[in-house]
C-alpha cells in the first residue's frame, strides 16, 4: 500500500536524518583516523565518485520514479526496461574508469598514484547504481516511501560499519572503498527481498517497451546530466583546490568544512524524490493550485528547518570544527561560514528546479544548474589561487546566489505565485535575530551544543509567537512521531 506526500515526507526525512549523521561520523573517522593529508586523498576520490554517482544515483532513478508514478499499471514493464538502461549505463562508465584513471590522475589532479584508487572506484559502481535504482526509481515511484526510508537508513549505517572494521585492519584508503562496496551489496540484497519479480531479461521489444525506454530516456538524460552537474557543483571545488593548492593537506581541511556544510543540502535531497512525482501527477490532472500548494510546503518547510541549522553553524563555525575534526582543521572554519549559505542556496535551487522537471522542463533545471557550475569554475581560477580554501568558499557562494536568482524567475514564470511573502519574511527575521545572538554570544567547546539548545527553543518561540507555526505544522509533527 502507498503512503501520502506528507507521509512519505515524513519518513524520508527521518531516514536523511540518519544518513547524514552516519555520512559525518565517517567522514570525521576517516580524518581522525588518518590525517589531513590522507583525508585530503579521500576527500578527491569521493568528489570524483560523488560526481559520477549523480548520474547513475540520482538522475536515472528520479526519471524511473515519475514514469513510474505516470504509469503505475505499467511499473512491470518499466521496472525491466529501466533496469536493462542502468546496466548498459554502467557498463559504460565502470569502462571510463578504469580507461581514465591514469590520466586523470596524472593531468589534472598531478598525483599518479591516485590511479590505483580511481580504478577501485570503477568496481563500486554496480551494485551502488542498482541499490538506488530499486530504491530511489522503483519504491519511488511505486510511493513505498517507507521502505525507501529503511534502505535509506540501512546502507550509511552498514558503510559506517564496514569501513571502520577495515581501517582497524589497517587497509587505510582502500578499507574505506572495500568497506563502501559491501555495504552496497548487502543493501542490494535487500531491495531485491522487498521488489520482488523485476528481472533484467527478457523485456519483449514491442511498442510499450519502445515508449517507456523513449520517455525515461528523454526525461532521464537532462536530469542526469542536472544531477551530474549538480554534484560538480558540491564537490568540484576540491579537486580545484588540489590542482591549484597541490597540497593534500589544504585539500583535507577544505574536504571538512566542505563536508560540514553540506548539511542543510544533504536534509532536503529526499525531496525532489517525492516532489517530482507528486507535482507531475497533480499537473497531469491538470490541478496547478495542487501543484503549487507541494511546491510552497517544500519550500516552507525548508527554510524552517534549513535556516536554524545553516545560521548557528555558521556562527560558531571554529568551534565545530574543532569538536568534530580537531583542533589541526580548525583554520577551514572560515571557509566553512561562507559554504554553509552556498549550501543553503542550492538547496533551494534543486528544490526550484526539480518544480520546473516535473512540469516538463527539465532541460531549465540543468541549465540553471550549469549556468552555477560554469560561474563557479572561472571564478575558481581567480579566488583560489589568491584567498586559498576561503577563495574557494567565495566562488561557491557567489555562483549559487546567482543561480538562485535565475531560477527563481522561472518558476515565477512556469508556475507562477508560489512564494508566501509573509511567510518567508518572519523566517527570516526570526533567522536574523538568531544568528546575531549566536556570534556575539555562545558557548565554547562541547558546551556550544548547550546555544544550539537555547536558541533552537527560542526560534521555536519566536515562530509561535509571530504566527508563523500553525495548528498543521503541529499535527503533521505529531504524526511523525507516531510513525504514521
Amino acid at each position: 500500500m502507498t503512503q501520502s506526500v506528507s507521509t512519505g515526507m515524513a519518513y524520508l526525512m527521518a531516514s536523511e536524518f540518519s544518513f547524514i549523521l552516519s555520512n559525518y561520523l565517517l567522514h570525521i573517522l576517516v580524518a581522525r583516523s588518518l590525517g589531513p593529508v590522507k583525508y585530503g586523498i579521500y576527500g578527491i576520490l569521493m568528489s570524483l565518485y560523488l560526481i559520477n554517482r549523480a548520474f547513475l544515483n540520482t538522475g536515472f532513478p528520479r526519471a524511473v520514479s515519475k514514469v513510474i508514478a505516470e504509469y503505475s499499471n505499467f511499473s512491470g514493464v518499466i521496472m525491466k526496461v529501466s533496469l536493462q538502461l542502468q546496466v548498459i549505463i554502467v557498463i559504460f562508465f565502470t569502462a571510463g574508469y578504469f580507461f581514465l584513471a591514469r590520466f586523470l590522475a596524472t593531468n589534472f589532479l598531478n598525483d599518479p598514484s591516485l590511479s590505483y584508487y580511481i580504478i577501485t572506484l570503477g568496481f563500486l559502481i554496480f551494485p551502488l547504481s542498482l541499490m538506488s535504482l530499486y530504491s530511489t526509481g522503483y519504491m519511488g515511484g511505486l510511493r513505498l516511501f517507507k521502505e525507501q526510508a529503511f534502505i535509506k537508513f540501512l546502507f550509511p549505517l552498514l558503510r559506517v560499519i564496514f569501513v571502520l572494521f577495515f581501517i582497524i585492519l589497517g587497509f587505510e584508503i582502500f578499507g574505506t572503498l572495500i568497506g563502501t562496496f559491501l555495504a552496497s551489496l548487502v543493501s542490494l540484497f535487500i531491495c531485491l527481498r522487498i521488489v520482488r519479480g523485476v528481472h533484467i531479461f527478457p523485456v519483449k521489444i514491442n511498442k510499450e517497451s519502445k515508449y517507456f525506454a523513449k520517455r525515461m530516456i528523454s526525461f532521464g538524460i537532462p536530469v542526469s546530466i542536472s544531477a551530474i552537474v549538480g554534484a560538480s557543483v558540491r564537490n568540484v571545488n576540491v579537486l580545484f583546490v588540489k590542482y591549484f593548492l597541490g597540497e593534500n593537506v589544504a585539500v583535507g581541511i577544505y574536504t571538512a568544512a566542505a563536508t560540514l556544510s553540506n548539511i542543510p543540502y544533504m536534509v532536503f535531497t529526499v525531496l525532489p524524490l517525492i516532489l517530482v512525482p507528486s507535482i507531475s501527477k497533480a499537473l497531469a490532472s491538470q490541478n496547478r493550485l495542487l501543484a503549487q500548494k507541494y511546491l510552497y510546503q517544500s519550500l516552507r518547510y525548508s527554510l524552517l528547518i534549513l535556516g536554524p541549522i545553516t545560521i548557528l553553524l555558521s556562527a560558531t563555525a571554529s568551534d565545530v570544527m574543532g569538536i568534530l575534526y580537531g583542533q589541526t582543521y580548525i583554520s577551514g572554519a572560515i571557509a566553512l561560514q561562507v559554504l554553509l549559505f552556498s549550501a543553503l542556496l542550492l538547496s533551494i535551487i534543486v528544490i526550484l528546479g526539480s518544480a520546473l522537471a516535473a512540469n516538463g522542463k527539465p532541460y531549465f533545471e540543468t541549465l540553471s544548474i550549469l549556468i552555477v557550475l560554469g560561474i563557479m569554475v572561472l571564478l575558481n581560477f581567480y579566488y583560489i589561487p589568491k584567498y586559498g580554501i576561503y577563495g574557494a568558499a567565495l566562488s561557491s557562494l557567489f555562483s549559487t546566489l546567482f543561480g538562485l536568482i535565475l531560477v527563481i524567475f522561472l518558476i515565477r514564470y512556469y508556475l507562477q505565485q508560489i512564494f508566501h511573502f509573509l511567510s518567508f519574511l518572519r523566517i527570516g527575521l526570526v533567522c536574523g535575530i538568531i544568528y546575531f545572538l549566536a556570534y556575539y554570544w555562545h558557548y565554547n567547546g562541547f558546551f556550544v551544543f548547550f546555544t544550539y539548545s537555547l536558541l533552537g527553543f527560542l526560534y521555536l518561540l519566536l515562530l509561535y509567537l509571530f504566527g508563523e507555526i500553525s495548528s498543521e505544522d503541529i499535527t503533521i509533527l505529531k504524526k511523525v512521531i507516531r510513525g504514521e
